[in-house]
């Protein structure tokens, strides 16, 4: 790659400040860089969470907290980047005006342990994370990323089932309970 002298850098991730679209494409083509998000990352660094992560810095607002299918896919529990990006911010206070068609936001309850911090950016831990997706719309459930996100933080099936019980007026808490089912106890 012939320009690596000027690649702006942020967090891993590589910006289109400095170079075009089109030369960071050609950077990918020649095997130096690998797409992440909205970025791109050098090939010797690897797919990290906190990479993931900043790689949507620029698009997400600081107030917002990255929840859903953006933070299973930060914590590695998807492969693809679903869109529009899911964040959200905690009830009582007020969102930041975003375009709706890029980011999905939503008011949440969370307890301070919900929350993580990841590439600077805050997303919902990934115990919190299982916990949003085992309660979603049928056609939305993803059994496999809710047991990467337990395995990857080293937590099992009774994790899970204790974050569901202790949260008795939980959205979803009869559907999240039957789906629980379905995990195994140790991922």
């Amino acid at each position: 790659m012939a320009s690596k002298a000027h690649l702006s850098v942020v967090g891993g991730i590589l910006l289109g400040d400095v170079l075009s679209p089109a030369e960071l494409e050609a950077a990918r083509l020649d095997g130096d860089v690998y797409r992440l998000g909205d970025g791109f990352r050098p090939v010797d660094l690897p797919d990290t969470a906190a990479a993931r992560a900043a790689s949507l810095a620029r698009e997400i607002p600081r107030r917002l907290i990255a929840h859903g299918g953006t933070a299973a896919w930060i914590w590695r529990a998807l492969s693809h980047l679903p869109r529009p990006l899911e964040c959200c911010h905690p009830v009582g206070t007020t969102a930041p005006g975003v375009p709706m068609l890029a980011i999905r936001v939503r008011e949440r309850r969370l307890a301070d342990e919900d929350v993580a911090i990841a590439g600077g950016m805050r997303v919902t831990t990934p115990l919190r994370t299982a916990l949003d997706l085992i309660r979603v719309a049928a056609a939305s459930f993803d059994r496999e990323a809710v047991i990467r996100l337990l395995r990857g933080a080293g937590l099992g099936r009774d994790a899970l089932e204790a974050a569901i019980e202790s949260r008795p007026g939980l959205h979803g808490r009869s559907l999240a309970l039957q789906r629980l089912e379905t995990i195994p106890s140790r991922c």
